[in-house]
């Protein structure tokens, strides 16, 4: 069984991937065990994966992938929900405002300033969104 911080950081990170490529989006689709197993996701072998298409409405949340995959767990059928990327979407296109850019930038005072939103810790001057620091694992 997967940590559920690690099972986020993991899914999101093949979500993103899905929408960056429609190739790699088709071979999630035919091939969801070993895509999962590529981002660590493992599936036992008893275990069977279905891909749920889900049409970008933007009323979606991850506890909804959270919460099938603790079913799954449970009853071995584990339900991969992938939205579908919007029409419109294209990531050459992807802009940051000022304020995500100093935050990509780094910098103590941004990250502290970040931290709380980012579910950072107070231990630390980091901002621990993209990689837990050592005092919070």
């Amino acid at each position: 069984m997967i940590d559920k911080s690690t099972f986020l950081q993991s899914y999101s990170r093949l979500m993103v991937r899905t929408w960056a490529s429609d190739e790699y989006f088709e071979y999630v689709v035919e091939n969801p065990r070993e895509a999962l197993s590529g981002y660590g996701i493992e599936v036992p072998e008893t275990g069977h994966v279905s891909v749920v298409l889900l049409e970008p409405t933007g009323e979606g949340s991850i506890d909804d992938q959270i919460e099938a995959w603790e079913r799954g767990e449970e009853s071995g059928q584990y339900d991969l929900l992938l939205a579908k990327k919007p029409d419109d979407f294209d990531i050459n296109d992807m802009a940051l405002s000022d304020n995500e850019l100093d935050v990509i930038a780094g910098g103590v005072q941004q990250a502290e300033e970040m931290a709380p939103i980012a579910g950072g810790c107070s231990s630390c001057d980091y901002c621990c969104c993209c990689t837990p620091c050592t005092c919070c694992t």
